[in-house]
């Protein structure tokens, strides 16, 4: 991890925090996957019919997002940097049961360093709400990873919303 591209100290402690305590951000801890996620399943379902699909979701959190798709028959990996979360979305992978656990893997990792995955290793990546609260030069780094790690053809689900103008931050 080098200081150009590892997420401040104080924004992993927010995390750890509210995954713990679960205050600020209700929606994000519960079984509800975010807004874009069931038109997105529907979508890759269509698009890659019965083959295997490999998805990384960044930023998973507790799990919600990556749940929903495997769920679904997709192969995911979830990564956080937020132990706390981890923990939550290995928990709720667990009550879920066997079909779900077998296709979700949860990681630890710091999106904004180099990702230790292979290139062309999986056919989407979802981002939801997670690159818009990454400044540069995270945020570029994020996204030349999953550039890399992406198959050709690949897709990349962005979701996010804010007070300003993301293009301004860059």
């Amino acid at each position: 991890m080098t200081n150009r591209t590892a997420v401040a100290k104080d924004q992993k402690t927010y995390w750890q925090r509210e995954h713990k305590k679960r205050i600020t951000f209700p929606g994000i801890h519960g079984n509800k996957p975010s807004y874009p996620i069931p038109k997105f399943t529907a979508f890759m379902k269509r698009r890659y019919r019965n083959k295997q699909t490999r998805i990384l979701d960044i930023g998973c959190g507790s799990g919600r997002n990556s749940i929903a798709l495997a769920k679904k028959g997709f192969a995911v990996v979830g990564v956080d940097f937020s132990t706390e979360a981890l923990r939550h979305a290995k928990e709720k992978t667990r009550a879920t049961g066997l079909v779900v656990r077998t296709r979700t893997k949860f990681r630890l990792l710091d999106v904004t360093c180099r990702w230790p995955y292979r290139k062309h290793s999986f056919d989407a990546v979802i981002d939801c709400l997670v690159t818009v609260q990454i400044p540069n030069p995270g945020r570029l780094t994020v996204y030349e990873e999953a550039h890399r790690v992406l198959k050709e053809g690949g897709y990349y689900l962005f979701y996010g919303i804010g007070p300003t103008d993301a293009r301004k931050r860059w």
